[in-house]
């Protein structure tokens, strides 16, 4: 017991003890400073090194150089605690990681480059080629990290203002509070408290939460909360299907998922850095769904859309790809949907940056109700269908889109007929007809700034 006693002392009070005087905290970090400077041939700096009793290392005013002479990274805090006892079992248990006031800046000349990361990862690998299977379990009882930056950068890429772009990415502002009670081969079991950050191209996250439980086979995630700046979606629960999973590309398209989309708000502008035409869409949709599938090839069922008071929404939509917005297709059936003249309006506004008063002839139609079929792209979507509204039914096949290419903010194509429609009414000129049937063929554009203009061929 004496011997336990003395041996404590050599190897750990006395150290810490130590480590408490200035010149001896100045005399390890600039050794330590030398010491990696050597092994990694750029500078590197430590302030200041100290171990806060029992069991917790600090370090403050870090700093590292990639091989161009850049900054990689820096970080005003870096501390850790690490429980000890646990170690004879071979399990590491962290009481807390703090990282506050940090920046890290990865960059790669071509995307087939190395990152400027690679020479640390290569300085500390080992020599030893032989294939070596981890059996480690961690847990961290905390992970905070506080003020923190972020950059990746493929500088043969071009850069996108305004719009997320993966070869640039730059994070501001990163806040996160995790606990991973555990993390092995075998299983994780995460909570992710809060996660918060901000995005060159303008997406803010206010909050992600969720906790996640997962093995070999399968994930599950319940309360899943993820706000923006007017949005709160909310899923109540998640399964997922892991067992063919060994990379991103297959999460993306091999792992079967079931998930319940609780009501939640959400405004399209905040995903206006994605999807650059939701910029000017402010009002907010309220949703719920119920979703199965893949993650780039999921079908929504059961689901409702509420515009206000101003449009429902209920049928169900599949969408393919959805990792890449601009080229996401969809298809919905329509079970039941009307909008009204100010909805109308309001949808029509949102996707243009200037007011737009809607043609007489069209708030004629009042209350518009819609069964059919809705697909295509978020640009170039086909409406097949029967609309009903006050001036009687039509049959419709529609393409409606937006052009930035051609420039063009709104175009309109496709054909509308009907048996029997009051086109006195639509016209407020009884003199000519009263009820009519016809067919229509519509040809028309709105420019960017302009008037809607186009041609229009009927058979009446």
């Amino acid at each position: 017991m004496v011997t336990l006693f003395i041996l404590f002392w050599i190897f750990y009070a006395l150290p810490a003890i130590l480590l408490k005087i200035p010149y001896i905290q100045q005399k390890v970090a600039q050794v330590t400073t030398e010491d990696l400077s050597g092994r990694l041939g750029v500078p590197v700096r430590i302030d200041k090194v100290n171990i806060q009793w029992p069991n917790r290392l600090v370090l403050d005013g870090l700093y590292l150089e990639d091989q161009d002479g850049s900054v990689l990274f820096e970080a005003n805090h870096v501390a850790a605690g690490l429980e000890l006892l646990p170690l004879w079992k071979k399990k590491f248990v962290f009481t807390t990681i703090r990282l506050f006031g940090f920046s890290v800046n990865l960059k790669k000349e071509t995307p087939q480059s190395s990152l400027n990361l690679q020479f640390v990862i290569d300085a500390f690998s080992s020599q030893d080629t032989t294939k070596k299977q981890l059996d480690v379990d961690l847990r961290f009882n905390s992970i905070l990290i506080r003020r923190g930056n972020f950059s990746y950068h493929v500088l043969s890429e071009g850069e996108t203002p305004k719009k997320f772009n993966p070869h640039h990415v730059d994070v501001k502002n990163l806040s996160v509070n995790i606990s991973l009670k555990a993390f092995n081969k075998d299983s994780l079991n995460a909570h992710i408290k809060k996660m918060s950050l901000e995005e060159s191209s303008g997406f803010i996250l206010n909050k992600l939460s969720l906790n996640v439980v997962a093995n070999k086979d399968s994930a599950y995630i319940r309360d899943f909360e993820i706000r923006l700046p007017h949005t709160n979606l909310n899923i109540g629960g998640v399964t997922m299907g892991t067992s063919r999973i060994d990379s991103l590309q297959n999460l993306l398209n091999d792992a079967p998922v079931n998930l319940n989309i609780a009501p939640s708000r959400i405004s399209l502008q905040d995903l206006s850095a994605f999807v650059p035409a939701f910029v000017n869409f402010k009002d907010t949709i309220e949703l719920s769904a119920e979703a199965s599938g893949f993650i780039n090839d999921i079908n929504l069922k059961h689901l409702t859309l509420n515009y206000s008071d101003k449009m429902l929404f209920v049928g169900q939509i599949s969408l393919k790809g959805i990792t890449r917005p601009e080229e996401a297709y969809m298809f919905g059936q329509v079970n039941r949907m009307y909008i009204t003249n100010e909805g109308l309006t309001g949808l029509v506004n949102n996707f243009n940056k200037e007011p737009i008063r809607l043609p007489d002839p069209v708030t004629r139609l009042g209350t518009i109700h819609f069964t059919g079929e809705i697909s295509g792209f978020f640009d170039n979507l086909v409406a097949y269908g029967k609309v009903s509204s006050a001036i009687g039914s039509l049959q419709t096949d529609m393409i409606f889109g937006s052009n930035k290419e051609k420039n063009t903010a709104t175009y309109l194509s496709g054909t509308i007929s009907s048996s029997q429609i009051e086109l006195g009414e639509l016209l407020q000129n009884d003199s000519l007809f009263r009820i009519a049937r016809f067919d229509i063929s519509i040809d028309a554009h709105r420019p960017v700034g302009g008037d809607f203009s186009g041609h229009i061929n009927a058979l009446v």
